[in-house]
């Protein structure tokens, strides 16, 4: 049965030193920072005021998150505001004594970009933003390339020689995130051996808002971790299997609530993945 946390328990977590895998940069805006960028770049946004700000953050499904998440990513188009994201996201992280981080982030493509912030511009600030959470904060940061699954694959290709260029120095994967239905991850299968080859590291989100066949799919092209994973619990066989290669899920309870994965956090399957 569900109980509540003690203090006690509640302080231990609040202080134990922690990894966080599961971040999307762009995602993790703060809406103060939404409307400072937005008219630091003179861009129309939405909102004008943190009160409809705060109110428009209320993500209501996952079609609202991309909706507040591609508004984000239309004020991100420099170093200095990439440098300012990941150095703010660095500060969350410190109050939280998470100690270690793996962001995942979305660079314009090189194929009709839908901005200025193109791969090294993103880059370049990143690496600056956790180089002064590193000094700063002894917060350790890595990234993880998402050339976005509702892109075609000659796009998908170019973001993935990209990435295999620019490996290290923090730039250590390469991923698959947004919209599930659809979109395939056996689509980009060569663009993920192209980084797999040159060293870089696979994830990809999957069994969030489609079924176990999502991940078996992200399976079948590679993936060495699961982003989410939940629906797994319905399909044993899969959840065997995931336990017998120990591919770890990225299980993110909170989002799932929030977005309607699952509908409140005794309902949601974390506890029921852990025991099988």
């Amino acid at each position: 049965m569900p109980r509540t946390v003690t203090d006690a328990e509640r302080h231990f977590i609040e202080q134990m030193p922690k990894a966080e895998l599961h971040v999307h940069l762009e995602g993790s805006v703060y809406p103060e920072t939404l409307l400072d960028l937005g008219r630091k770049h003179d861009v129309d946004l939405p909102i004008k005021t943190m009160d409809e700000a705060r109110e428009w953050f209320q993500f209501r499904d996952f079609a609202h998150f991309v909706e507040i998440y591609v508004a984000i990513c239309s004020v991100l188009l420099d170093h200095e505001d990439y440098a300012r994201i990941t150095y703010e996201q660095a500060l969350r992280a410190h109050g939280q004594n998470i100690q270690y981080q793996e962001i995942t982030f979305a660079p314009a493509s090189f194929i009709n970009p839908r901005s200025v912030a193109l791969p090294d511009v993103v880059l370049s600030g990143m690496r600056a933003g956790a180089q002064r959470a590193r000094q700063e904060l002894g917060v350790t940061m890595q990234f993880i390339l998402d050339p976005v699954r509702t892109r075609n694959e000659e796009e998908v290709m170019l973001l993935a020689r990209w990435c295999a260029d620019n490996l290290g120095d923090g730039l250590v994967g390469f991923g698959l995130g947004g919209m599930e239905v659809g979109y395939p991850p056996g689509r980009f299968a060569d663009a993920f051996k192209y980084v797999s080859d040159a060293g870089g590291r696979l994830t990809i989100h999957a069994g969030e808002t489609d079924g176990p066949e999502s991940v078996w799919a992200a399976l079948a092209v590679g993936a060495e971790r699961i982003g989410h994973g939940v629906t797994s619990i319905h399909d044993p066989e899969l959840v065997s299997e995931l336990a017998a290669r120990q591919i770890v899920l990225e299980v993110s309870p909170t989002s799932n609530v929030c977005l309607g994965v699952a509908s409140a956090y005794v309902e949601h399957p974390f506890r029921k993945l852990h025991d099988a």
